[in-house]
């Protein structure tokens, strides 16, 4: 916090809370990062992913403790990803299309 009691550093933007990251991998020289936060009770591992063609990173938990299983979970949203960029969807709204279904059934 600064003196006047505020988050907000001299530019005026908040800054980012940062997660403590217990275990970390890459895969694809980069494309695809596993890792583990010390946030969490069960050590889930968590994705994010660098797809050409789109801004920015994708983030997705695996749902997995098992880090082969990560893998391949992150292995699959990487190249559904890449495939929905080739085909011109909007790869952000089908994703929370997709949690709003999840949550309905």
């Amino acid at each position: 916090m600064s003196e006047n009691g505020s988050d907000q550093g001299d530019s005026g933007k908040r800054s980012r809370a940062t997660a403590k990251i217990l275990e970390s991998k890459t895969f694809k020289d980069g494309a695809i990062y596993l890792y583990r936060r010390a946030d969490y009770k069960k050590p889930t591992w968590f994705i994010r992913l660098k797809v050409p063609g789109l801004k920015g990173y994708l983030w997705k938990s695996s749902q997995t403790t098992d880090e082969y299983a990560a893998y391949k979970a992150a292995e699959d949203f990487y190249n559904l990803s890449l495939v929905k960029v080739y085909a011109g969807v909007t790869v952000l709204v089908n994703l929370l299309i997709a949690r709003v279904i999840a949550v309905l059934v």
